[in-house]
């Protein structure tokens, strides 16, 4: 007897959620982005699937192209409510960066005749832009603000210092436009990320519990308040040298239900973080990271004693006792530990 197929309409969304998933994969032979473009032009039960995968993730910058797509996913609403995800990409210069104009070149944010090429980026109809007025130009910092607030389900914020592939020459004349301000009209601003997004993350109706802030040149110079951390229950700060903050263990500490905490300082040196940081509690913490900023035996064994909520220890690249360790460890807690090991391994307990 054959076997009967049901027909793909008539199966779960949640089904219907998988296969777009595993079809959306990107392969050696197959970009997903093109794939799940495709996917969603195809079939209407596929269109809202395709859509969660594509626009979960939204990269802003003050890049012309990467201004041009946030407003206009955040001017949206069938497709903003997806975007989960923030990641900001800083536009940082490097002591090697060519000086070619177009590098710095200012143009108003969004020009109406860049609005066909968005159009077919993002695979949508005119009527999606139809409030966007005849020669408006909304500066950087507003539009960033305006399209925050469409953005109704974004719980992540990304920051990390944008890829070397912006030192190659643009392949279009408008692709590698800066939006540069007045008073930062010398130079490409910095710390965008402090200037732009963290007005969003303090705000009372923000909807941002997690921050992924990773830093690969010099230390910060414009620290958050601690108004943007309260709100945050993840923190993960990947800096080459964590910055000497007065007030960065407060931000910290002001994230109140906090139950993640990574901190790396790729350099090492980051021992003044941890002075203070053992002698804080919080109440929810049940994951902690600690890589290369110079823990001590005691404040060590005293913060994990502290936090009876912690579940799961990992310190790296940090000078540890093996004594500490094992003191950890033989708390009789049940937390997972890793740390490295005296022979070059990882050493893990549960």
């Amino acid at each position: 007897m054959a076997v009967q197929l049901s027909p793909i309409g008539k199966m779960p969304l949640e089904i219907i959620h998988l296969i777009v998933f595993f079809l959306g994969q990107s392969t050696p032979d197959r970009k997903s982005t093109p794939y799940l473009k495709n996917l969603r032009l195809t079939w209407k039960p596929f269109k809202k699937p395709a859509e969660e995968i594509l626009f979960h993730s939204v990269h802003l910058s003050l890049l012309m192209f990467h201004l041009e797509a946030f407003w206009i996913i955040s001017k949206t609403p069938h497709l903003a409510i997806h975007v989960r995800e923030i990641v900001w990409l800083e536009n940082r210069r490097y002591q090697s960066d060519p000086v070619e104009e177009w590098l710095k070149t200012r143009q108003p944010p969004i020009p109406k005749n860049q609005i066909t090429r968005v159009l077919d980026l993002f695979w949508e109809d005119d009527d999606i832009i139809d409030d966007y007025e005849e020669g408006s130009a909304i500066p950087a910092p507003d539009l960033i603000t305006l399209g925050l607030k469409q953005l109704p389900r974004v719980a992540t914020f990304v920051s990390y210092d944008m890829a070397d592939w912006r030192l190659e020459p643009p392949k279009a004349s408008d692709e590698y436009i800066f939006v540069v301000e007045a008073p930062y009209a010398t130079e490409i601003p910095s710390e965008g990320f402090v200037r732009y997004l963290q007005p969003a993350m303090g705000h009372p109706e923000s909807t941002v519990t997690s921050l992924v802030w990773k830093e690969t040149l010099k230390p910060l110079e414009h620290p958050f308040s601690q108004a943007a951390f309260a709100g945050l229950t993840s923190i993960d700060i990947r800096f080459y040298e964590l910055p000497q903050w007065k007030n960065m263990v407060d931000c910290l500490h002001a994230a109140s239900n906090l139950e993640k905490l990574f901190l790396t300082s790729v350099h090492g040196h980051g021992r003044h973080i941890f002075q203070r940081i053992c002698l804080k509690r919080w109440n929810c913490l049940t994951v902690v990271r600690f890589e290369g900023i110079g823990v001590s035996d005691d404040g060590l064994f005293d913060f994990v004693e502290r936090h009876y909520t912690l579940n799961h220890l990992v310190v790296v690249r940090c000078s540890l006792g093996v004594k500490t360790k094992r003191r950890i460890q033989e708390m009789q807690r049940g937390i997972k530990t890793e740390f490295d090991a005296d022979d070059g391994e990882n050493q893990v307990q549960s």
